[in-house]
């Protein structure tokens, strides 16, 4: 075997364990309730990552491209104030809200200092 394809055989099992970690993660928070709506709209010149805590769990949600608008569902998972945090690729920019969400409502959030 190669050298390049011992690296991509490599990469592809730490990418499948990493998502098999993630996936069990998922499965032991519990939920209880209905989700929280979370609707993020981007105004930056660039894309933005964005992740949440909420009762102590970080998870990320994924990018918001420059002036796009993406929503997500957030399980429910026993609190009711989250905190969002975007950045930049290069972490230079980083921006944190802190929300209270509201069942049955679409919580809004527009990436801004």
């Amino acid at each position: 075997m190669t050298r390049r394809r011992r690296i991509i055989a490599y990469v592809a099992v730490v990418v499948a364990l990493g998502a098999c970690t993630r996936a069990q993660l998922e499965q032991q928070r519990p939920t209880t309730g209905a989700e929280f709506i979370l609707e993020i709209f981007n105004p930056q010149p660039r894309s933005m990552n964005v992740s949440f805590t909420i009762g102590g769990a970080t998870t990320t949600l994924g990018a918001v491209k420059a002036n796009e608008t993406r929503r997500w569902a957030i399980p429910n998972q026993g609190g009711d104030e989250i905190r969002l945090v975007a950045n930049d690729s290069t972490r230079a920019q980083t921006i944190t809200k802190t929300l209270d969400l509201d069942k049955g409502q679409v919580v809004r959030w527009e990436i801004r200092e």
